[in-house]
């Protein structure tokens, strides 16, 4: 069974409508009336008579024709429903056949970066699924790329790359896992081999320079709540009581060039940030890592949900606040922000994220989307360039093989 079935079924109607129009017409052709001698005004008569004949067959064609389409698509839609085997389009995808902007507008990133993004994640060429499928890397990072770049359900997706429903599920949660267990260590874990104590200093000068009090600040922390489906069970352990909503919860922070550079998660969304950095040993991380090249201990600066530690600095509490203290923490404040920038980014590009209706925990592992679009806009923010804190602290975020380094991780 396939999509020219409602055709068929058109056609075979059409044959019966011809049938019964020259039965009709021979019909016809034998009753014609020979009294040629008939007067004017009984043929006015008759013509008004025809008139509103016709209008009446017109009208009845219409209401038979819609009754007539609407048997049709209810026999095709039932033989499609009883049909084990739904169309498929003959397609294969190939990167080729888009050009730069369009392939921007579907996956974000331009045709060549898509090529270098798989060289640079050492993804291998085919991938095999459990039931035996096969396919290749491209058409696996793009059809990931496209499904968390914007809501978008399965079967919109089989007409551009030409597989089944089932099989593109299977393939994107195959990718998906791929690519978090290869990369999401750059996240969940200190990049030590990037962030040295030169890279650390430079990002401490890069905020002093730009307007902060503080002079050994190497990023901002923050949590951010992403809303989930209301599940069937734990309702009120994924209750987050100040947005109103259910949700995962993710610790996030982020350096002057625009680079996320800690995530923990996903947390229950009835945790606070204060629980959920306790819970994460970035304290620890911060302790061991976080030095100059002269030893003394950097830090990272977060907002009052935070608490005093040599590794992480907040503002003065607003009670019996002096205007120097003031003035510290508004400019401290401007600071800060470049970690709601990197929230915004992330759901600016990948907003699969932000559909709470196909976020289901219970069902699927949601918090690969969340971390592999992280992981994804800190790629196109060294492709491109293309991110907020840049402009604003003046540095550059590192290249494609400087933030991957691949050849000294694998």
């Amino acid at each position: 069974m396939n999509n020219d079935l409602l055709d068929i079924y058109l056609q075979e109607e059409d044959i019966d409508a011809d049938e019964d129009s020259l039965d009709g017409s021979d019909d016809t052709g034998s009753d014609h009336g020979t009294d040629d001698n008939a007067d004017g005004e009984g043929d006015v008569v008759m013509a008004a008579n025809d008139a509103n004949q016709m209008g009446e067959m017109q009208e009845n064609f219409i209401v038979v024709e819609g009754f007539r389409f609407l048997t049709l698509a209810y026999r095709y839609l039932n033989d499609l429903r009883r049909n084990n085997n739904p169309f498929i389009p003959n397609i294969i995808f190939n990167l080729d056949d888009y050009d730069d902007s369009r392939c921007e507008r579907m996956f974000r990133f331009q045709v060549d970066e898509i090529m270098d993004i798989a060289d640079e994640l050492r993804m291998p060429a085919l991938f095999e699924l459990d039931n035996r499928s096969k396919f290749g890397c491209l058409e696996g990072l793009c059809l990931v790329l496209r499904r968390i770049a914007y809501p978008c359900r399965f079967i919109d997706l089989v007409y551009m790359f030409g597989r089944s429903e089932s099989m593109l599920s299977r393939t994107v949660n195959h990718v998906l896992r791929w690519i978090y267990t290869h990369w999401a260590a750059l996240l969940l874990r200190w990049d030590h081999t990037r962030l040295t104590p030169a890279k650390l200093e430079q990002f401490a000068a890069a905020v002093h320079d730009a307007g902060g009090p503080l002079r050994r600040v190497i990023g901002f922390i923050d949590g951010t709540v992403r809303p989930i489906a209301q599940p069937v069970q734990g309702q009120d352990r994924d209750y987050n009581g100040h947005h109103r909503v259910h949700a995962m919860k993710y610790q996030v922070v982020t350096s002057p060039d625009g680079i996320i550079i800690h995530l923990s998660g996903p947390y229950q969304g009835r945790h606070h940030d204060l629980s959920m950095y306790r819970a994460s040993g970035l304290h620890d991380i911060l302790h061991l890592r976080a030095k100059d090249m002269e030893g003394n201990q950097m830090y990272i600066y977060g907002d009052q949900a935070y608490e005093l530690k040599p590794v992480c600095q907040v503002p003065f509490p607003e009670y019996e606040i002096i205007p120097g203290q003031r003035v510290f923490n508004e400019r401290m404040s401007e600071m800060r922000i470049a970690v709601e920038w990197s929230f915004g980014h992330v759901l600016q590009y990948f907003a699969f994220s932000d559909f709470k209706k196909s976020q289901r925990s219970l069902l699927s592992e949601v918090h690969l989307h969340y971390t592999v679009s992280v992981i994804f806009i800190n790629i196109h923010s060294c492709m491109t360039g293309n991110n907020p804190s840049v402009g604003h602290f003046g540095v550059p975020p590192p290249t494609l093989e400087e933030y991957l380094h691949a050849r000294n991780r694998h």
